[in-house]
């Protein structure tokens, strides 16, 4: 079975052509949900090619998942693996068709964009045009890290935007 870093490099060039997604490749999240690992973001723009995917290989948080599942013929290849977060590699569809587990994946997304604005309306979040610069940052993520907890194997969503907005009230002047 290849390795996670493996199975991300494979995708690279391809995984928005199949799933309507642009990955941060520096970034191991769920493929599905996009729950991010909480782990070290690598600097993309510092690392060589293969490099930057061996961050997917440092950590447990995402489970390899057959497209095709063995059972119906599908390969242990990098072709016919996602990397999931446990919870959506149990919920995926494990069907002959991949087309029903590709546009799953699609559509979870929709559903955690979905979440995301819902999240930010509760906390009365207006995003700025510096903020995915913010998110970018070294600084930020440390921030991130320190003041937040993981709670059943990820950090709540609601804990990165309430994080975000306590850093740009610490830091208004320098980042605002």
């Amino acid at each position: 079975m290849p390795s996670r870093a493996k199975i991300a490099y494979y995708w690279k060039e391809s995984s928005y052509q199949y799933f309507d997604y642009l990955m941060d490749w520096g970034e191991p999240s769920c493929w599905a949900c996009g729950i991010f690992a909480g782990l070290l973001d690598v600097d993309v723009s510092d690392e060589k090619d293969f490099e930057i995917f061996k961050n997917w290989a440092n950590h447990d948080y995402s489970q390899r998942c057959h497209i095709v599942p063995k059972a119906f013929g599908g390969c242990n290849c990098e072709a016919n693996l996602v990397l999931l977060c446990r919870r959506c590699h149990q919920s995926s569809p494990d069907t002959r068709d991949p087309i029903h587990f590709v546009n799953w994946v699609k559509n979870k997304k929709k559903v955690f964009s979905q979440e995301i604005k819902d999240v930010m309306s509760l906390l009365n979040y207006l995003p700025e045009e510096n903020d995915s610069k913010l998110l970018l940052m070294k600084e930020f993520k440390e921030y991130y890290r320190e003041n937040s907890v993981i709670v059943g194997g990820s950090r709540p969503l609601s804990s990165f935007i309430a994080c975000l907005l306590e850093f740009k009230k610490i830091h208004k002047t320098k980042y605002g």
